[in-house]
């Protein structure tokens, strides 16, 4: 008899498909998830609310959900940057545990990690609000099962960063401060990684933080600096780190910004060949974002520029033994490689009226 379980893996498959490909996956794992509690409101004669809502004698008998039921249909919702669904399934879980006592579905930190991340991926205006209420409510718990932890932060302040609001980079040190706290007194889950630093940098690209490019670039420092020394192995900059940086320079580094990104895809493939780690390797996302800084500079010769890096995209694209490969990626141009291309020949230089 299928069991829990096995219900589980069915929601998995459609909460964890593409999105491109199967957009409404988290709806029908939404739909698995509603049979399992209606079934369990059938076979519980004490919950009339859900027997009401649920019932359906013809209906067979399927198992009860449990907390990974609901945490994959919220993960779902969340790759698709629906925080509204994911809500709404978060408080489904929220209501049946209050109604049953059933310990099996007590909200724990994974499910408001990825309801957060719901909120981080929408690009919404309230998304940050949220973000923190949502931590400031698992902080008040002070409750084990919802502890927060670094991962929780991270998606926090990455939500702050993206707003690029002024206030963002103090509001990101607070919570980095704050982490920093907890994790002296012995809290190890939230020790600052590297996604952390991460979030730090983005907020630097903000309006009216006019040395937000210093800034980023000396996190990147501080972090190259304590991972090489090993005071710190958990900061090792990540290629999310660099690209970070780069769009930082695109938006606040003023002269000389592009020749900086480019040092940055060199820095890059460096610290790959130090670390032997692939995922270092400057992939199409990081092509691009140097792409797009030399086409939002005033540089001279930036469509020069643009060009060979579309055309280095395209030449180690090409090579058989292409590094993107044993990292897991295709090496190709993409529609922002040629865009950026584009806008680097629209737009003149310094000192030039065409390109």
């Amino acid at each position: 008899e299928p069991t829990t379980e096995i219900y589980n893996l069915l929601i998995e498959a459609f909460a964890g498909s593409e999105a491109a490909v199967n957009p409404k996956g988290a709806e029908r794992a939404e739909l698995v998830l509603d049979r399992m509690v209606a079934s369990a409101a059938r076979n519980d004669k004490s919950n009339d609310d859900e027997m009401d809502a649920y019932d359906d004698d013809t209906a067979p008998s399927i198992p009860p959900p449990d907390i990974n039921s609901y945490l994959a249909v919220i993960r779902g919702y969340a790759s698709r940057a629906q925080p509204m669904a994911a809500d709404a399934a978060f408080r489904k879980l929220y209501n049946r545990f209050m109604t049953t006592g059933d310990a099996s579905t007590m909200p724990n930190t994974a499910v408001y990690n990825q309801l957060i991340r719901a909120w981080m991926k929408s690009g919404l205006k309230t998304a940050p609000r949220v973000a923190e209420d949502l931590l400031n409510e698992m902080c008040d718990a002070n409750d084990d099962n919802v502890m927060p932890n670094t991962e929780t932060y991270a998606r926090v302040m990455t939500c702050v960063a993206q707003t690029q609001d002024a206030t963002a980079p103090r509001r990101v040190q607070r919570l980095i401060d704050e982490m920093n706290t907890m994790y002296q007194t012995g809290i190890e889950t939230l020790k600052p990684t590297t996604a952390v630093y991460n979030a730090q940098i983005k907020a630097f690209g903000g309006k009216g933080v006019p040395d937000g490019a210093t800034m980023a670039m000396n996190v990147l420092h501080w972090m190259l600096a304590e991972y090489k020394s090993g005071l710190d192995r958990d900061i090792c900059p990540d290629r999310a780190t660099f690209i970070n940086v780069i769009n930082v320079l695109t938006s606040r580094g003023g002269r000389g910004a592009p020749q900086k990104a480019e040092d940055l895809l060199v820095l890059m493939q460096s610290l790959r060949e130090q670390t032997g780690d692939y995922g270092l390797t400057p992939n199409v996302r990081a092509l691009n974002a140097c792409i797009r800084c030399w086409a939002r500079s005033r540089e001279k010769g930036k469509a020069e520029k643009a060009r060979q890096l579309l055309d280095r995209i395209i030449e180690e694209g090409k090579s058989s033994d292409n590094e993107e490969d044993a990292a897991g990626e295709e090496l190709v141009p993409n529609i922002q490689s040629y865009n950026g291309v584009l806008n680097a020949c629209a737009y003149p230089s310094r000192g030039s009226t065409t390109e």
